[in-house]
């Protein structure tokens, strides 16, 4: 929720696949790091891998979430980063990323 605040440091995470709840017909989304509700997240040197799998995102952030990231290395996901939602923020500093791009949503 609004308070909740997690760090993660020198972590390697493989993203696994799940239903998108509030999107009906939507098809299931690997995620590595999915951030929602006002929920705030600092990521430091760490490796996200989708493994190649189609429909894959390494950074997720949504309803007003806040991620902060340095440090990263972002393997094999298609959309890398997606922001969606009037005051969600993403930040991506001195990072690599082996795969495509950064999405941003519409805002409400």
């Amino acid at each position: 929720g609004v308070a909740a605040h997690l760090e993660l440091r020198g972590i390697a995470c493989k993203a696994w696949r799940r239903r998108i709840t509030d999107m009906p017909g939507a098809p299931a989304l690997a995620t590595g790091v999915d951030v929602s509700g006002g929920a705030r997240v600092e990521i430091e040197n760490c490796l996200l891998s989708c493994r190649g799998l189609i429909e894959s995102v390494a950074l997720k952030a949504s309803g007003g979430a806040q991620i902060s990231a340095f440090d990263l290395t972002l393997n094999r996901t298609q959309y890398g980063i997606l922001a969606e939602g009037a005051g969600t923020s993403v930040v991506v500093d001195n990072s690599l990323f082996n795969g495509d791009y950064a999405w941003g949503g519409g805002g409400g």
